[in-house]
């Protein structure tokens, strides 16, 4: 039996260390009667579109996405950073391995009393999958353990999230070991939901547009392809492809379909594609 891969221990001075129960949590009473709050917590937590995390979750297929997991870049990823303003390297940070979030909230200027220092929307987070879903869970996970906290900036109202789970310091004191942190206004995220429940069209609409793009620019490729062949201006496959501006994948891909359409051949003696009878009709 193959032996299995160790894994490599985690570096715990890398590693972003907090008291298990912060001072900065307990400052404020979350209000039990907040309407936007209701909402919130609804949309992320109870009704939680990442994938096993609640019995009456919805996947982003109900709300009539695509995708249950939302391409990167894909319309979904750019609009929530569109509404919430938040720009790599200036207002959002990410990595992929916790070993680096400590560093992380450094760039970001998310130190541990971020929920006091924090004036706008800024989001430094551990992304392992897919951005949306894991900036989602991230919110789940933060209201699901109470680790939360609004924030009333110059009167607008803020959400300090704080995701990890518990573990030990250095020195082995019960700690949290901090994996994300976000700073968003409420009104953000009541935008997200907004975003979630009522774009998908224009997701459709995108997707659409791209696909005539696409098909077209393939016939006029194929127009080409079957130009250059016609008046035999091309030495060798590679130069046909060079020409064309084609791939030899995509080359390949289109020389077999001309041939099973019937307007190609390929000439042993020229050694060459040439037109066939049903080409010139």
């Amino acid at each position: 039996m193959a032996e299995k891969k160790r894994r490599k221990p985690v570096d715990k001075t890398k590693i972003e260390y907090v008291e298990p129960k912060p001072s900065w949590i307990k400052a404020v009473k979350v209000d039990d009667h907040n309407d936007v709050m209701d909402s919130i917590i609804q949309f992320f937590l109870v009704e939680s579109p990442c994938k096993g995390v609640s019995s009456r979750g919805l996947s982003l297929l109900d709300y009539g996405w695509a995708d249950s997991t939302p391409p990167k870049s894909g319309y979904l990823h750019r609009r929530l950073l569109e509404v919430a303003n938040l720009c790599d390297g200036s207002t959002l940070f990410t990595a992929t391995r916790k070993e680096e979030m400590k560093n992380r909230f450094v760039d970001a200027g998310m130190p541990g009393n971020f929920a006091s220092t924090c004036t706008s929307n800024r989001v430094a987070a551990l992304i392992s999958s897919n951005f949306v879903l894991d900036l989602f869970r991230i919110i789940r996970n933060s209201l699901a353990h109470c680790r939360f906290q609004m924030v009333d900036k110059n009167g607008v109202d803020f959400i300090a999230f704080e995701n990890g789970m518990p573990g030990k310091d250095l020195i082995g004191v019960d700690s949290f070991e901090v994996s994300s942190r976000l700073f968003l206004k409420c009104s953000t995220l009541i935008d997200w939901i907004a975003v979630v429940k009522s774009e998908a069209i224009y997701e459709a609409e995108e997707i659409a547009h791209k696909k005539e793009a696409t098909e077209r620019e393939w016939e006029n490729k194929r127009q080409l392809v079957l130009s250059r062949i016609s008046k035999g201006s091309y030495s060798n496959k590679d130069d046909l492809g060079k020409d064309c501006e084609l791939s030899k994948r995509n080359l390949d891909k289109l020389l077999g379909e001309l041939k099973a359409q019937g307007l190609i051949a390929y000439s042993r003696s020229n050694r060459k594609w040439e037109l066939t009878g049903d080409a010139n009709q």
